[in-house]
């Protein structure tokens, strides 16, 4: 006889089969999110935002019951080589850091924040970044913080290029980890000479950050990177009881192939971490140029919940896919279709979906992301608006 579980008085989610002991004539399917309309909900209106709006943090606040959205800003350009079909992408370098507000996550907002001046005017939408914060696709309310001016937190990550720093960490012996010997040659031999490093803000309303006393808090040795591109920053896990980061790596322990891949890493703290692990790979099932992009996680009802980017290399597609798990390391992939699939091909999000961590919105989930036209990897670069789905 099979034994009873305690579930208590938390809600449970049947994604799989801890709780149903058989399944008799029915099957599990994916039941894919319903879109928004066809429109997107944030438009390029204004003249400060150039005709690029790429979506970095969307959270609710609870303490001014507003949803926030913080996306970047920018005018970019895109030329194509009559010979060779190239396209080569620009810019002038000049982007920005808006806010948008919502109190349904429907209907958006652009506040007249007055802090920074565009064009002679201080009418707009524009956060101030002399500090730093202009990274700013990781902000999270910080659960646990008691001092209400820094009970948003945000990581912004970093380069630094400085010959002293990058000979120091590369004779650190513990800056190729197990890696095997054929992949720390070849590393070698690419030189990648730039150290990666993750800068702590914090802030009481997301206009104003002020940074961390004790940054860097992470940095990363060159050409062994471990968190090497994308990363995602959890907040508190109130499951595993740290704080969680989730990272697209190549190169820490366990990594196979050189591929993009997930790890994760923890932290009592947001500036003591441990050493990332990986915790989601590629495997038999997945097209052979298929790599993982990055993870937004979050808790929800005793799991983990998320979606897992997919990156096939060879057609430059970006999708999100539903993934779970029960203990924040290993993770069910069984859902293998896109949750959100990429639209008609000459629409916004023809290509690419970024999809950001899901929010709880009474008995819905809302999931926001930023559409583009082009491919990874390929142009011409256009990403004008974003979409939502429930």
């Amino acid at each position: 006889m099979t034994s009873l579980i305690d579930i208590g008085k938390e809600k449970q989610l049947f994604l799989d089969e801890y709780l149903v002991e058989r399944i008799t004539g029915a099957r599990q399917v994916l039941h894919p999110p319903q879109k928004m309309g066809t429109d997107p909900i944030i438009p390029a209106d204004s003249p400060w935002e150039g005709n690029s709006l790429v979506m970095r943090t969307v959270l609710y606040d609870s303490q001014d019951e507003l949803y926030k959205m913080w996306y970047l800003a920018s005018d970019i350009t895109s030329q194509r080589d009559p010979g060779t079909g190239t396209i080569t992408v620009g810019g002038n370098g000049d982007s920005r850091v808006c806010l948008a507000v919502s109190t349904d996550g429907r209907n958006w907002e652009k506040p007249d924040l007055g802090r920074v001046e565009f064009d002679g005017s201080r009418h707009n939408n524009i956060i101030p970044t002399e500090n730093g914060i202009a990274d700013s696709k990781n902000i999270f309310l910080d659960t646990r913080e008691p001092d209400p001016f820094r009970r948003l937190k945000a990581m912004s990550r970093f380069s630094d290029g400085d010959p002293e720093l990058v000979a120091r960490l590369e004779r650190d012996p513990s800056v190729y980890y197990e890696m095997d010997a054929k992949y720390v040659d070849a590393l070698k031999q690419k030189g990648n000479w730039t150290s990666l490093g993750w800068n702590l803000y914090h802030s009481a309303d997301g206009v104003d950050w002020e940074q961390y006393e004790g940054n860097p808090v992470f940095r990363d040795p060159p050409q062994a990177r471990t968190w090497a591109g994308p990363a995602r920053f959890m907040g508190w896990d109130p499951i595993r009881q740290a704080y969680a980061v989730h990272m697209e790596a190549c190169q820490h322990a366990r990594s196979p192939l050189m591929k993009r891949l997930i790890g994760r890493a923890e932290s009592p703290d947001l500036v003591h971490w441990s050493r990332p692990e990986t915790i989601l790979v590629p495997d038999e099932q997945d097209p052979p140029d298929t790599q993982f992009y990055f993870a937004a996680i979050t808790a929800y009802h005793g799991l983990y919940i998320g979606l897992l980017t997919y990156f096939f290399t060879e057609r430059g597609i970006i999708v999100p896919h539903l993934v779970f798990s029960r203990d924040g390391i290993h993770y069910d992939r069984r859902f293998r279709e896109p949750f959100i699939p990429v639209g008609e091909a000459d629409s916004y999000e023809g290509r690419e979906i970024y999809a950001d961590v899901p929010l709880v919105s009474g008995d819905e989930l809302l999931i926001f992301y930023t559409g583009r036209i082009a491919g990874h990897g390929a142009g011409p670069f256009y990403e004008r608006e974003f979409g939502a789905d429930s």
